[in-house]
């Protein structure tokens, strides 16, 4: 999955499971399963993607950590299905935008819906009013939300998530030992590249 007008950016990408059966049945890889082990080993997902974890100091092999976890924006959903097959007894809900992203991450990356993995289609800054109403806390919350196009100064978190009332929902929904990463992803504008290249002037 490609981001559109974006420069050799990869959305999600998730590896197949060879299939044990060899007849031609075999031959459509649409029906493989996922490898939900397997993650991409680029800064997004070895920075981004683990940040909560090291800040937490929690081992790879930490099977019964349990954590109530809330990741907005889904895209391929490759990193959701990663941390429910790496820590069964983490309560994921991953809230979602667009039902199409969703649509498209259900039907080509083996997104489940269950109790533990829960995909909702909803505006994130809405949901997370919502979530305070409901008297909803969370472990740590993994801000993803992304414009579909880098011609933005800012491309994640799209600026809806810079509203100090939706930041404050955020700290409040996470309570004082709570964790918030977000990405932050800045455009590929002139003025952003001439930026970046003060930066270390």
């Amino acid at each position: 999955m490609l981001l559109q007008d974006a420069k050799e950016a990869e959305f999600s990408g998730a590896i197949l499971k060879t299939p044990t059966d060899k007849t031609l049945n075999a031959l459509d890889s649409s029906k493989w399963e996922i490898d939900h082990q397997w993650l991409a080993s680029g800064p997004y997902e070895g920075t981004f993607g683990n940040a909560i974890f090291w800040a937490l100091d929690i081992p790879d092999d930490k099977k019964d950590l349990a954590m109530n976890i809330l990741m907005i924006g889904l895209g391929g959903g490759t990193f959701s299905s990663h941390i429910a097959w790496k820590y069964p007894k983490v309560n994921l809900t991953i809230v979602e935008l667009s039902p199409l992203i969703t649509k498209l991450a259900v039907d080509w990356f083996g997104i489940r819906d269950d109790e533990r993995h829960r995909v909702i289609v909803n505006d994130g800054a809405e949901y997370l009013k919502e979530a305070l109403h409901r008297g909803e806390r969370f472990d740590a919350i993994l801000l993803d939300a992304t414009y579909s196009n880098r011609n933005n100064y800012i491309t994640a978190p799209v600026k809806e998530f810079l509203d100090e009332d939706v930041i404050k929902n955020m700290g409040l929904l996470l309570g004082e030992d709570g964790i918030l990463v977000s990405n932050v992803v800045f455009g590929e504008l002139k003025e952003v590249d001439e930026a970046k290249g003060m930066q270390f002037v």
